[in-house]
């Protein structure tokens, strides 16, 4: 995740915002955050929080044949 380059302004703009409380990182990129990033590289689930391929195999491994998988 890269985040654009940012002013004072937009920095100070996000922080009035108050959606950074209570975030890894200090910024939701599901919301207002997402206009201060430049680019992801990689599963926008795992900035997310949930890389949601890697949770599917680990519990098609663990609990096979649950829910359809494995």
């Amino acid at each position: 995740m890269k985040f654009r380059p940012l002013t004072p302004r937009d920095l100070a703009n996000y922080v009035a915002t108050h959606e950074w409380q209570g975030r890894a990182g200090a910024y939701a990129i599901q919301g207002v955050g997402a206009s201060l990033v430049e680019r992801i590289e990689g599963d926008y689930l795992n900035v997310v929080g949930v890389p949601g391929a890697l949770l599917i195999r680990l519990l098609a491994t663990r609990f096979a044949g649950v829910y359809g998988y494995g």
